[in-house]
C-alpha cells in the first residue's frame, strides 16, 4: 500500500483521485501530496490525543496550518 500504490495506479487508472490517511505523518505528507492522483490526506498528528488531552489548541492551529501550506501534486 501507501506510496508505492499510489504510484502504481496513476497510469491504469489516470482519472481516479485518491484521499488517504492511514500511516500519514508530519514526515511523509509532503510525499504523498506531491502525487498527481492524491487530492488530499488525512493526519492525526495535527491533532494528537495528547494535544486535545491539553486543550492545546495554538498548537494543534499552528500545526493545522502548516499542514494547510504544504504544496501539492498537479
Amino acid at each position: 500500500g501507501g506510496l508505492s500504490l499510489l504510484r502504481a495506479l496513476a497510469a491504469p487508472l489516470p482519472a481516479a483521485r485518491f484521499c488517504p490517511t492511514g500511516g500519514i505523518r508530519a514526515a511523509n505528507v509532503a510525499d504523498y501530496l506531491a502525487l498527481p492522483n492524491v487530492i488530499a490526506v488525512g493526519g492525526s498528528w495535527m491533532a494528537t490525543d495528547a494535544l486535545l488531552a491539553a486543550a492545546d489548541w495554538p498548537q494543534v492551529r499552528k500545526l493545522a496550518a502548516q499542514a494547510a501550506a504544504l504544496p501539492r501534486g498537479s
